[in-house]
């Protein structure tokens, strides 16, 4: 099994976590700030991009933010 990685990246406000090692693999938007990427072949996830990461981290007068996943019902897939 492949060891998690994280890596953040401060200037684009973006993290990054990897399951596998960098490959090709087909990017489907579950959101605006959300980019999960999945080798087809293989089944398998490879990365989840969280963008504009201090938003999605930052609480509300209510609680949590919500950040529905509507790329994915909509199938969001882009290579």
């Amino acid at each position: 099994m492949t060891k998690l990685k994280f890596n953040y990246d401060e200037m684009s406000d973006t993290l990054y976590v990897s399951f596998e090692p960098a490959t090709k693999a087909t990017g489907i938007e579950l959101n605006e700030h959300i980019l999960l990427r999945i080798n087809k072949d293989k089944r398998r996830v490879i990365d989840l991009i969280f963008f504009e990461y201090s938003l999605l981290t930052k609480k509300t007068d209510v609680g949590p933010r919500n950040f529905p996943l509507t790329g994915y019902r909509n199938g969001g897939m882009n290579e």
